[in-house]
């Protein structure tokens, strides 16, 4: 029985190295086979292979740049106008809200001497009662947008 146990032992570490060349052969192999790719290849190879990428990349990316303007050369010089217009139109807005209330009956006499009743009311800023449009023309159709 010690004799089965002994040769059983022994044909498991047989095994064991027999399987560990093997592993030996096919890392070896391998590295064998790495550094040939490496030696054709070589890393200016793949430098020059990176930067042609790279140079290639950005030229498509100039080319989808260019292909996305529009090709009506308004379309931008309108985006900007509208910008500038809304700017302005906000500093229109915050003098008018700066402004103190006046009243309609003292800032036009000669209308109210000529109307029957003298009703007198309070004109507010133009911006608390009215919703705020900016209206321009766009290929002869009116666009409205909301400020």
């Amino acid at each position: 029985s010690n004799i089965l146990t002994t040769l059983h032992i022994l044909i498991t570490r047989l095994e064991s190295a027999v399987q560990n060349a093997e592993t030996f052969e096919a890392i070896n192999a391998g590295t064998n086979v790495m550094t040939n790719i490496a030696t054709m290849i070589g890393i200016e190879d793949v430098d020059d292979l990176m930067d042609n990428l790279n140079e290639a990349m950005d030229l498509t990316d100039e080319v989808s740049d260019g292909l996305a303007h529009p090709l009506d050369p308004l379309t931008l010089d309108r985006d900007e106008l509208l910008a500038e217009l809304h700017a302005m139109h906000a500093e229109d807005v915050e003098i008018e809200l700066l402004r103190e209330p006046r009243s309609a009956s003292s800032s036009s006499r000669d209308s109210q001497s000529k109307s029957a009743s003298s009703v007198q009311t309070t004109e507010f800023p133009s911006i608390l009662l009215n919703h705020i449009s900016i209206v321009y023309e766009d290929n002869n159709e009116r666009v409205t947008s909301d400020v």
